[in-house]
């Protein structure tokens, strides 16, 4: 069969306008995803800050301290959940009639993460949008450095949500999964608390854990310019150092996902 680059380009926009179009007309999803990290960062962030001074004696507010993490599990979150789609076209029969196309599958995967790494982009620009409901004063040239780590974290999630998709043949088993996968991810990933300072086994699992990078690498952004000592304890590694294994890890993901995908199918 000929190569048909038009087609393909096509075929991968159709993909991601459809997954774009079902998660803005769902507007119970879209208000569970916004309220979810105000509850957080209400019940958390301000709750611990004003009962238990969480914070004060270390020389950071917990509330902008929490304001990465919760930027990162929310995308987390989104983005994981996008994949679903895979596993209900598949009981619904629209994704047999996607596979029976003239087009390769490298589109579908493509279209897939797009609208995963867009979802994603979403629910981080709408939280930073309502960062200052808490008090917290976003740097507009910090913005763009936390997108781009929201980016990469968006398409390594998607990447790694289509792998397991891959392999489901229910939605329920699909949501079992992402609950398990997503409590400890987001709870052993720093978004909380400092793990600069825990005990030996929480470290080896934040630091086999990619979520651990996108939050100290939003931290990295939001805390930049503040008195080294601050730094030391709240953040592990440099920007560069958490973006390079976001994309490592994205990239293992998208190509195990599209090996997968192939294989399943």
């Amino acid at each position: 069969m000929k190569y048909d680059f038009i087609l393909e380009l096509r075929s991968l926009r159709n993909i991601f306008l459809r997954d774009i179009l079902h998660f803005f007309r769902d507007k119970t999803r879209i208000i569970a995803s916004v309220v979810q990290p105000i509850f957080f960062l209400g019940v958390f962030g301000v709750g611990l800050k004003s009962a238990l001074g969480v914070g004060q004696g270390l020389g950071f507010d917990f509330v902008e301290f929490m304001f990465p993490g919760i930027i990162a599990t929310t995308t987390l979150g989104v983005a994981l959940n996008t994949s679903i789609s895979i596993v209900t076209d598949r009981e619904f029969g629209f994704l047999k009639e996607i596979l029976v196309a003239p087009v390769s599958r490298a589109s579908i995967v493509a279209g897939k993460i797009f609208s995963g790494i867009f979802i994603g982009l979403f629910q981080a620009i709408m939280l930073i949008a309502l960062s200052p409901i808490f008090g917290l004063k976003i740097d507009w040239g910090a913005i763009p450095g936390l997108l781009f780590i929201a980016l990469l974290l968006s398409f390594a999630v998607t990447s790694m949500g289509l792998l397991i998709a891959s392999r489901m043949r229910s939605a329920e088993g699909f949501q079992f999964i992402f609950q398990f996968l997503f409590f400890p991810m987001m709870f052993l990933s720093g978004a909380f608390f400092p793990i600069t300072d825990v005990p030996t086994w929480m470290k080896i699992i934040s630091n086999i854990n990619p979520l651990t990078y996108a939050v100290d690498g939003l931290r990295n952004i939001v805390f930049h310019g503040v008195p080294e000592i601050v730094r030391n304890t709240i953040i592990i590694h440099s920007l560069r150092f958490d973006a390079l294994l976001i994309v490592a890890f994205g990239l293992i993901m998208f190509g195990l996902a599209f090996w997968s995908f192939n294989r399943a199918e």
